[in-house]
């Protein structure tokens, strides 16, 4: 079994943000770009929730933003994407962690589909909650501001724009 701490050399964050949004990590070659990127998403979207509840001192999220940008805190990255790649969109990590040569083949199986990965985060299934109730820290944080997570539902809105383009970070 390999352990969840290797992780951690994929969660790196660089010192600079993009537009004071969120941190910039890099998934190296790991095929696991949606899960990076719908973690990113929550935890943006967890921010800007968390100003719209009257009851949560302005201080409050200031200091859960600067728990956000660091790299082993309590609400660091790594913490939201290992709950995240163990919990509610599954990935075995088998071939990320090579360190002679890398196995392209175990780490083409990363791969997801984005609908199916956001669909895990938004709905409940039999057995289950919804996705983002499951992840640990946000648990915790619903709980460290005292607000009862199962009073808040999470959606999914799609957007399309005729000028949609992603440009190239070098």
């Amino acid at each position: 079994m390999t352990n969840v701490e290797n992780l951690t050399n994929l969660t790196i964050s660089y010192d600079f943000d993009s537009l004071r949004r969120t941190r910039i990590h890099s998934q190296g070659e790991s095929k696991l770009c949606h899960s990076f990127a719908i973690v990113s998403a929550l935890r943006q979207a967890l921010l800007n929730f968390l100003k719209t509840v009257t009851s949560i001192a302005p201080e409050a999220i200031t200091h859960i933003g600067e728990q956000f940008k660091t790299t082993g805190g309590k609400y660091c990255f790594r913490l939201f994407l290992v709950n995240f790649i163990g919990n509610v969109n599954p990935r075995s990590y088998q071939g990320l962690f090579k360190l002679v040569k890398s196995d392209d083949y175990s780490i083409l199986k990363q791969t997801a589909v984005i609908k199916t990965v956001i669909e895990r985060m938004i709905k409940r299934t039999t057995f289950e909650i919804e996705g983002w109730k499951r992840l640990l820290s946000v648990r915790d944080l619903f709980d460290e501001l005292k607000l009862k997570i199962d009073d808040y539902k999470m959606e999914v809105e799609t957007v399309q724009h005729k000028d949609f383009r992603v440009n190239k970070i070098i």
